[in-house]
């Protein structure tokens, strides 16, 4: 019923974090040359690729369906100060390209997330001829992902050793430290609260 014990609330989708201002920049976005900690609101779909630079706590509201065209990483940082984040809510699809590899950041989407495919709206089907071969390569996201269905269809590794395949998942979901030792606040830079110790109770979830 949407309840964990204790009365915790669970939801889905993140809803939009408020403030920040109207995204001008196009449909494609190079996350490399967001220098300023900030929330932007995009009303169509959009295209992401790029390395978050150190120090910046991006947010991107997205009405339509996004698309990671490249791998999305972090800058180079020497201290918690400076852990980058990337926050991306979707009101639509998140497609990744099937040769994408690494991602960081948290993704929310109210609809899928495809962990392989050949465009914004274009997942591979596994049905297709080349299916399996377009879908074999490895994806890690260092980060969280939510969404209301995820269709992974990575084919790479295998369940167990067998000639020529490794026994490894096609998909790793790493829910690395820089989650919670970045910055909180939407967009908010280095000025918001940020931990400095987290602790694990039950439940564990």
């Amino acid at each position: 019923n949407g309840m964990y014990g204790g009365g915790f609330g669970v939801t889905h989708y993140a809803p939009a974090c408020s403030g920040g201002e109207l995204w001008s920049g196009g449909s494609t976005i190079d996350l490399s040359t967001l220098s300023t900690s900030k929330v932007y609101h995009i009303t169509t779909g959009v295209t992401l690729s790029g390395t978050v630079p150190a120090g910046v706590n991006i947010v991107l509201n997205v009405t339509g369906n996004v698309y990671i065209q490249d791998n999305i990483g972090y800058g180079s940082y020497a201290t918690a100060q400076e852990v980058p984040r990337l926050t991306v809510n979707a009101g639509g699809n998140i497609y990744v390209k099937n040769t994408v590899t690494t991602m960081r950041g948290i993704y929310y989407t109210a609809a899928k997330f495809y962990s392989c495919s050949s465009g914004l709206g274009s997942p591979v089907s596994l049905g297709s001829a080349t299916g399996y071969t377009d879908c074999n390569h490895q994806l890690t996201v260092y980060g969280a992902v939510v969404a209301d269905k995820m269709i992974l269809s990575r084919t790479w590794g295998n369940l167990r050793a067998v000639p020529g395949v490794p026994a490894q998942a096609a998909e790793n979901f790493v829910y690395s430290p820089e989650l919670w030792l970045a910055p909180s606040g939407a967009g908010g830079g280095n000025s918001s609260p940020q931990f400095d110790m987290y602790q694990s109770l039950p439940p564990v979830l």
